[in-house]
């Protein structure tokens, strides 16, 4: 494994590069961090070029100072313009094979939607995007993130996690995740970096919409992936409404939001057959 820096205005993209062969990007989801992606990036090692990194203002990857107003109103755009550098830099000859989960399936979707000549294909799992939800879905999820906000500037994030994580996993995926030699991990992770995500990234995600007109165009680079376990609105409802709009199927897969904890060997052995399908 090889790790470096990739100076962008007001802040440095930590990233690793694992393995050989042809090139994936990993995006990392509501963490930030691509800690929570490690364990899959080194199974996935010995058939492709791994490539991870941490979001701007995620942990090893934050603001030189704090984020003016105009990075916060820009943070979408801006942290899209930092993965088409990290490409543009680590794999200037060839575009990349992308997967995503959960937040970070809106940073996949705009970066095809503006730039794509650098993927070769996209893995779109669980995307948790709340304009795709009907409406009543949404009214709850916009309440409950609207919520987990004001408890974390009133408590911190361990306190706000408590609100947001049954948004996005269910009461089985958390059981199972509790048995699972990551969880102590991902529990300190929670603590380390929810603080951006609540902070800065959930006003972002309420109001992100999809371009649909352009993702239809090149629908033939998305792939739509869903945890069987998966069972809460924001994690079911988007990925079937992207698929309709799309006019794509949508492929179930082991585990449920969080299947490389919980699944780690059969959720690899599915993702290995899907990227394959793409090359």
């Amino acid at each position: 494994m090889s790790s470096g820096v990739l100076s962008r205005p007001g802040v440095s993209i930590y990233y690793e590069i694992r393995g050989s062969g042809p090139p994936l990007l990993i995006i990392p989801a509501a963490h930030g961090t691509h800690l929570t992606h490690e364990d899959l990036a080194l199974r996935l090692s010995s058939q492709y070029t791994v490539i991870g990194f941490d979001r701007r203002g995620s942990l090893r990857s934050r603001f030189l100072s704090p984020p003016t107003r105009e990075q916060q109103r820009t943070l979408l755009k801006d942290t899209v313009d930092d993965i088409v550098a990290l490409i543009q830099h680590l794999s200037p000859d060839q575009p990349v094979l992308i997967y995503s989960i959960s937040l970070g399936c809106m940073h996949a979707l705009e970066l095809l939607s503006t730039h794509p000549d650098l993927v070769r294909e996209i893995i779109v799992h669980d995307p948790c995007i709340p304009c795709l939800l009907p409406k009543q879905s949404y009214e709850q999820v916009s309440a409950a993130f609207q919520s987990t906000v004001s408890i974390y500037k009133a408590h911190g994030p361990a306190a706000a996690s408590e609100t947001f994580v049954p948004v996005v996993t269910s009461d089985e995926d958390r059981a199972l995740l509790r048995d699972s030699p990551t969880h102590k991990k991902l529990l300190a992770l929670s603590i380390l970096c929810f603080n951006f995500l609540f902070e800065y990234e959930l006003p972002v995600l309420l109001g992100y919409q999809v371009p649909f007109p352009v993702l239809k165009v090149y629908r033939e680079k998305i792939t739509l992936i869903r945890g069987e376990l998966s069972s809460t609105p924001l994690t079911t409802e988007p990925i079937t409404t992207l698929g309709a709009e799309l006019g794509l199927p949508v492929k179930m897969v082991a585990g449920g939001h969080l299947p490389s904890a919980t699944h780690p060997e059969a959720f690899t052995e599915e993702l290995s057959s899907i990227l394959r399908e793409a090359l």
